[in-house]
Formats: structure tokens, sequence, C-alpha cells
């Protein structure tokens, strides 16, 4: 009963706050920590997300396990990042789809560190 509460006053706050992005983004980001469906709902109730907004999304599936939720949301992008790259990879890594990973990894314009590391380590697991 007290997380329902502590959800309903969230999305209370939420609604008063409007426009806060930094809110919006922080929510989304602690409950991806467990609470994923509440962390969905809070995205998509979003009146505008930013790139912080779909990354830490994508980032929180990933780190779950939910790869497909993080490529379905990946694909909906509209502009993408390192980080929200990055985490798809991961994802792909951590789920062993090589081939996946390297689809992604060949026309992705700038490579970091991150991406190289999910990328030995997928061949490594392979």
């Amino acid at each position: 009963m007290a997380s329902q509460s502590t959800s309903a006053l969230a999305m209370t706050t939420l609604v008063q706050l409007d426009n806060v992005l930094v809110t919006w983004n922080s929510l989304i980001d602690a409950y991806m920590s467990g609470k994923i469906k509440m962390a969905r709902r809070l995205f998509d109730a979003v009146p505008e997300c930013d790139l912080f907004s779909w990354s830490s999304t994508i980032n929180g599936y990933s780190k779950c396990g939910a790869f497909d939720s993080a490529r379905e949301l990946f694909d909906m992008m509209s502009e993408t990042n390192l980080l929200s790259w990055n985490a798809v990879i991961d994802g792909y890594t951590k789920k062993g789809e090589v081939v996946s990973v390297r689809k992604l990894f060949g026309p992705l314009p700038d490579k970091n560190v991150v991406t190289w590391n999910s990328m030995i380590i997928g061949y490594e697991k392979a």
C-alpha cells in the first residue's frame, strides 16, 4: 500500500511540476532500478523527452534484461547519442547476440571505450 501511495504522490507532484524535465528524468532513472513499469509510465507521460530521458530508459531496460524493450525504444528515437547506442550494444552483448552487436557497431559514427569493451566482451562470450 505504501508503494502505491508513493507512486501516486510522485505522479501528482509531476503533474504539478508539469514541465520540469530534470525532475521527470530523475524519477524515471530512479524507478528504472526496480519498478520498470512505473518508469515506463513516467517516460510516456513526460511532456517532451530529451536525450537523457530516452537514454536513461533504454539503459534501464538493458540493465534489467528487457533487451527487446530497450531496442524498441531505441528504434523509436528521432535522435540518438553515444549513451543510447552503448546501452543497446551492451544489452545485446549481455544477451549473447554478437551478430546484432556487430550490426549496431559497424555504422556507429563515434565509438568510445565503453563501445569497444562491449564489442570485445561480446566476442569473448561467443
